[in-house]
């Protein structure tokens, strides 16, 4: 049980108070619920949905972070059973998913939705799957087994179409698991370890003296922590399902509700956050404006774009055309919400945390979508509102050229 203990002594606590702290959460949340009968009319697909994506990402997240090169360090010196060792990692995993993570939308599900246990069966089964699969991913793609990683989503993706048909699914859920749970079992143990994505990201720390090394410091860093681009991906993969979803309303208007909730790409974001040797470092140079954080704008600014062109280029396929001041409303949010988060990073570093995944999950991380959720719902309502936004960043982007030349004359 040394393994197990590790993982959960690291994740939630040597006394599991995270986990205790949870679960009062949870019972509060649920008799709040219950007791003053609140309802949300959440479609058991689109719940399928969030519990499949959202399981898979963080389980490559914690996978993919230092808590492999903390918790297994001196692991491997006595002998050890390779099954028992890699049960024990996946369900600690599992357990701390769950405990912290996934564990709100079963208690949405069954405190405010009309439920049966054939469901809840059903959505604890695809949360089992989407860890072992991101599990299996991980593996997979520490062996260089590209294709069957690429297979593996395939899979996922298909899980999640067919989320209408409850014994179907549940079926080939139940399969799949099987599947990977026993790859997992027998996997190489020592794929488990590895060193850790700062070693490889802190030899390019010292080439900050122009802005055009910036550009190629977060590109290298962002390559080293495969967790970063695999979480990109996966908001990618999201805004090909949602433009589908929110095309099923025949409102193209409701177009900029998806730009809002696809600017919620966390690893972009938390940057300077997740490496407290480069914001040290960051916040020592003197020009760090230009230097530093307008490249950094740039760069979350081409993200955005590039989700919200897969976005726009899946409603176009699936729902049809579209009126092409959307592309301008496009640019203005990805424009927009890279300044919120390149401020926020500036002013507002999150610095109190323990393990990556206190970093990724972060209340601050909902700042900016909940800000661009309610410009898009005023756009959505009042169209001419959207030269109100044009006004403000015109604004904005003045201020901040007056403060930066200011200060160099």
């Amino acid at each position: 049980m040394k393994i197990f203990q590790a993982v959960l002594w690291k994740l939630i606590g040597k006394k599991y108070e995270r986990l205790w702290k949870n679960g009062v959460f949870f019972v509060i949340l649920y008799g709040v619920l219950r007791y003053c009968d609140i309802q949300f009319p959440i479609s058991f697909p689109i719940l399928t949905l969030i519990i499949l994506v959202y399981s898979f990402g963080v389980i490559l997240q914690v996978l993919y972070s230092e808590v492999g090169a903390s918790n297994l360090t001196g692991q491997f010196i006595l002998p050890f059973s390779r099954v028992r060792f890699n049960l024990q990692y996946f369900a600690g995993i599992i357990i701390y998913t769950l405990a912290t993570k996934t564990g709100l939308f079963f208690i949405l599900y069954i405190g405010a939705c009309q439920w049966n246990l054939l469901q809840f069966l059903c959505l604890l089964l695809s949360f089992v799957q989407s860890c072992a699969a991101g599990f299996c991913f991980y593996l997979f793609t520490r062996q260089k087994y590209l294709v069957r990683a690429v297979i593996l989503v395939l899979i996922q993706a298909l899980m999640v179409l067919f989320s209408n048909f409850t014994s179907i699914v549940m079926a080939a859920e139940a399969f799949l698991f099987i599947a990977l749970f026993l790859y997992i079992a027998y996997s190489d143990s020592y794929l488990f370890y590895h060193t850790g994505p700062e070693g490889r990201a802190k030899q390019y720390a010292g080439r900050i003296k122009k802005i055009l090394p910036v550009y190629f410091y977060l590109f290298r860093y962002m390559t080293a922590r495969k967790s970063y681009l695999f979480n990109t991906i996966i908001m990618w993969v999201f805004a090909c399902v949602f433009a589908v979803m929110l095309g099923k309303t025949g409102f193209a208007g409701f177009m900029p509700l998806g730009f809002a909730i696809l600017s919620l790409n966390t690893p972009i974001g938390i940057l300077l956050s997740g490496d407290r040797d480069f914001r040290m470092k960051v916040q020592s140079l003197p020009d760090q404006n230009v230097l530093v954080f307008l490249p950094y704008r740039v760069v979350i600014c081409l993200s955005n774009i590039l989700s919200y062109l897969i976005y726009c280029l899946c409603w176009r396929i699936t729902n049809g055309p579209f009126h092409g001041t959307i592309l301008i409303l496009a640019l203005l949010f990805a424009w927009e919400s890279a300044a919120i988060y390149v401020f926020l990073e500036w002013k507002f570093p999150v610095v109190n945390w323990k393990v990556e995944s206190d970093l990724w999950h972060h209340p601050r991380k909902y700042i900016v979508p909940a800000s661009m959720t309610g410009i898009a719902v005023l756009i959505v309502s009042q169209p001419w509102t959207s030269l109100l936004l044009l006004i403000l960043i015109i604004v904005q982007e003045a201020f901040v050229v007056s403060a930066v030349f200011g200060k160099h004359n």
